[in-house]
């Protein structure tokens, strides 16, 4: 693999595959590689500086060995190139720029009035016409003749009214008896709930009305 040499005062423009490279601590140097396959190393003082830009990686960069006069110490300068920087203010202001049109959507949305749906209308049933006058077998209703008697056993069931408080005692005893030998145990408030439940479920099966002024004893 082609090996890359700086050479005192000449500038070499190149791209790293790998910007962190590899170091090697005893020989104090790092050894990196180019998109274009080259290879070469750098003295640890210029790994600092390099470290320092923290280029990405494919990112164009410039490097330098400066060489003063003689007695003076050399030097090492790695810059990004006007490409890179231009790429990386691009960068910058992309977020920027998205957040402001995400910002200027949402605003946009909030100013926006929510469009009524249309109602669909119901659809009703055309009445039945009915003819005013009775008919020969018809049964009567009263308005021209006698209303017929009901069957007597059609006729609802007399209202049993039990006390209030010996139908809740009956449910609240019910309800911890099957709790209890269901190993269940529920709050205050579960509990509450499953006893109204079952207490509004046997008025509506058994036809029960609640005496509130008598109270078994």
């Amino acid at each position: 693999m082609p090996r890359l040499r700086f050479l005192p005062n000449q500038p070499v423009i190149l791209k790293l595959e790998n910007p962190e490279g590899d170091y090697d601590f005893d020989l104090q140097v790092g050894r990196y590689r180019t998109q274009d396959g080259r290879e070469f190393q750098l003295p640890r003082p210029a790994v600092i500086v390099l470290n320092e830009l923290a280029p990405a990686p494919g990112e164009e960069i410039g490097i330098c060995l400066y060489r003063g006069k003689r007695g003076q110490q050399d030097g090492w300068a790695i810059w990004l190139t006007a490409q890179s920087e231009k790429a990386r203010a691009q960068a910058e202001d992309e977020p920027q720029e998205l957040t402001e049109v995400l910002q200027a959507s949402i605003d946009q949305a909030r100013s926006r009035k929510p469009t009524k749906e249309a109602v669909t209308p119901i659809r009703r049933k055309p009445a039945v016409k009915q003819d005013d006058q009775p008919r020969l077998f018809d049964r009567g209703t009263g308005t021209y003749g006698p209303a017929p008697l009901a069957d007597p056993a059609l006729r609802p069931a007399a209202l049993r009214k039990t006390p209030y408080g010996q139908m809740l005692r009956a449910i609240v005893r019910t309800v911890e008896s099957v709790l209890k030998a269901e190993g269940l145990q529920l709050g205050d408030g579960p509990k509450q709930d499953l006893i109204s439940t079952v207490y509004i479920d046997a008025a509506k099966r058994q036809g029960v009305g609640y005496d509130f002024t008598t109270e078994a004893k």
